[in-house]
Parts: C-alpha cells; structure tokens; sequence
C-alpha cells in the first residue's frame, strides 16, 4: 500500500494530473494490494475498543 501511496500521493496532491483519470487506478491498485483488509482490522478493533470503553 505504501508502493501505490508514493506512487499517486505527490502527483494527485499538487494536481499534476487529471483525477478522474487517475483516482480510479490508485483506487484500484489499494484494493488489489490489501486495502480493505486493512480497513476491516481497522474498523474491528476500533468497534472493540468503544465496547470496552464503556
């Protein structure tokens, strides 16, 4: 994931390139490289975390 961030973060950010062009390549290289995995952890111990919480 950190491969396809420094691959796309500079030139999206600064608008060096057409975003309707280009998000949905960097969309698509996350998901292939585990993104949503990641966020479902994510999502899993933050649910986990409220619930232990109170």
């Amino acid at each position: 994931m950190n491969a396809v961030k420094n691959e796309f973060e500079a030139a999206l950010e600064t608008g060096a390139v057409d975003p309707d062009k280009v998000l949905p390549d960097y969309i698509a290289k996350l998901k292939a490289s585990g993104i949503e995995k990641v966020e479902a952890e994510i999502t899993a111990q933050w649910t986990e975390f409220l619930k232990n919480k109170q």
